[in-house]
């Protein structure tokens, strides 16, 4: 902190009437000005600076007022009439705090921010498994977040400090890419001053691929499921159904392209039929991949 001790008798431009006089009619002197380094206002509201006038015991001068005296760049941080500052825009700036014959410059930061935006609200990833079952990682993204100032633009070289959740389901790399490890969910976070950005991060795991299946009017390809939640999509050269033995899967026509969300509690099979026509029907061959849910 620095201090200008210079005594004066001759008010600066907008210097309050009551400290002027305090400071030259006897009053008593302040040695020095306990006040903050630095300022962080975060929204449009009047705000006061906490700052106290000491003696030279360092004891505070309660009947003395410390206020505002100037700003540095008005169009950053407004002084009002009573000493108080109201940020008008994203920006660093200066104030000068008085007792005279004192005065303290100390930074103040306006942080008016109205979001941290995520490029994605939610970033889905599925581990596929190798020839041996095992999971092979998958990798997203980058994921990237932008500090938005109150007139909805960019604010050109602000970055948000970000932090990613569940390291053991996915690992977030500098450049932004997302790693998934297992199947999970977990969350990546961005925050700059009082705003926070978030993505949502699921990471889903293949858990049965069938390809070019042959089925036959009336046959039917049975996968058996552990208990869980699972997203099947399936599709046929003819129409096919699906259904959930020992599960739940939602009532749907037969189709060329189905999709559905099913739920097993225990273990159980998922079933694609080709729906038999009293053996007139044509054979369909069937792909079908079933994703296993966090």
């Amino acid at each position: 902190m620095s201090a200008d001790r210079t005594p004066s008798c001759f008010p600066r431009a907008g210097l309050a009437i009551a400290v002027f006089a305090a400071s030259c009619g006897g009053g008593p002197v302040p040695s020095s000005i306990r006040v903050a380094d630095r300022v962080t206002l975060t929204d449009l509201t009047l705000a006061r600076v906490d700052a106290v006038a000491l003696d030279e015991k360092q004891a505070p001068i309660e009947e003395l007022d410390v206020v505002v005296t100037a700003v540095g760049d008005p169009s950053v941080v407004k002084l009002g009439n009573n000493g108080e500052l109201q940020c008008q825009r994203f920006g660093t700036t200066t104030a000068t705090v008085s007792a005279p014959p004192l005065q303290v410059d100390i930074v103040v930061e306006c942080m008016l921010v109205r979001e941290v935006a995520p490029s994605v609200p939610e970033l889905e990833l599925v581990l596929s498994r190798d020839d041996a079952g095992a999971p092979v990682p998958a990798r997203g993204g980058p994921l990237t977040f932008t500090v938005v100032g109150l007139d909805g633009q960019p604010i050109p070289g602000v970055q948000a400090t970000v932090t990613a959740s569940s390291p053991d389901v996915f690992t977030l790399h500098p450049d932004g890419s997302v790693e998934a490890l297992r199947r999970g969910r977990g969350s990546v976070k961005a925050v700059f001053s009082t705003r926070l950005g978030t993505t949502e991060v699921r990471v889903l795991e293949e858990v049965a691929t069938r390809k070019a299946v042959p089925l036959a009017d009336g046959a039917t390809l049975s996968l058996p499921l552990g208990p869980g939640s699972y997203k099947v999509a399936a599709g046929g050269t003819e129409a096919i159904a699906l259904r959930a033995e020992g599960g739940a899967c939602p009532d749907q026509d037969a189709a060329v392209q189905v999709e559905a969300a099913c739920t097993f509690d225990q273990a159980g099979a998922l079933v694609i039929e080709n729906p038999s026509t009293f053996g007139l029907g044509a054979a369909s061959t069937v792909s079908v991949r079933v994703l296993q849910l966090p």
